[in-house]
């Protein structure tokens, strides 16, 4: 499966969410927002975003996430990411 969201969709809404199932495992996600926010009530926000899902003990594959988002950002030229700040919100 391949996600494009281009340039003029990004958004600066990115928010820790958490799940549980019916059977009572915790996954855990990081949600990056995308495309124009929608207007929603407190329970239904279908603003379209990118949700990467993990299960309460994944350490590696956050590990994993961390090092490859951490890769991207060297391949767009930022060398010392402790330069990086937070986007603002919802950004345009």
């Amino acid at each position: 499966m391949r996600v494009n969201v281009y340039d003029h969709d990004l958004r600066g809404r990115v928010e820790l969410v958490q799940d549980t199932t019916e059977g009572g495992a915790v996954f855990n996600g990081i949600r990056f927002y995308v495309g124009p926010p929608i207007p929603h009530t407190e329970n239904d926000d279908d603003t379209a975003a990118v949700t990467f899902w993990f299960h309460e003990d994944a350490i590696y594959e956050r590990t994993l996430l961390t090092q490859i988002l951490a890769k991207a950002l060297r391949l767009l030229g930022v060398k010392d990411l402790s330069l990086v700040s937070d986007p603002p919100e919802d950004s345009n």
